[in-house]
């Protein structure tokens, strides 16, 4: 295996998991490549892990709860249970993570309008969404390969 591939697939699966291990300075790494790793950050582990972020499970009943919406709005008398795993997901838990996913968004909403008055936003986006999920890796002024030293 490649190591550009090695590296790559190791960073994933690090930051996916927020285990915070680096092997490479993905700050030189393209934008679409840093990119798509902080996407990463916003999914997270699977639902039993420790992961910060949303986790892949939430958002996969989020998509099935909105292709749900969609087929109520063409057929609204149809009776439909929303299934995982062919469980039934209680409308409780539904509730929850709407609920979850809503303030989720209302907070990343709030710290990207005010970010706009801070000098160097972006960094400072991305630094709040590495603390928001304890990833543990971080891009520019937060990389693990920054220098820290006192000048």
């Amino acid at each position: 295996m490649p190591q550009a591939l090695r590296d790559a697939a190791f960073q994933i699966v690090s930051i996916s998991t927020t285990t915070g291990f680096a092997t490479v300075d993905f700050a030189t790494w393209p934008p679409f490549s840093q990119t798509l790793l902080l996407l990463l950050m916003f999914i997270g582990g699977c639902l039993g892990s420790t992961s910060g972020a949303l986790r892949l499970e939430r958002l996969i009943l989020l998509g099935k709860l909105s292709v749900q919406r969609l087929r109520r709005m063409v057929r609204p008398r149809q009776v439909e249970l929303l299934l995982i795993d062919e469980t039934p997901v209680e409308r409780e838990t539904v509730h929850y993570i709407t609920t979850y996913f809503g303030l989720y968004l209302g907070i990343a909403a709030c710290i990207l309008r005010s970010a706009p008055a801070i000098e160097g936003y972006a960094p400072t986006c991305k630094a709040n969404r590495i603390r928001h999920s304890g990833i543990g890796a971080g891009f520019l002024t937060v990389s693990q390969t920054q220098d820290r030293r006192p000048s």
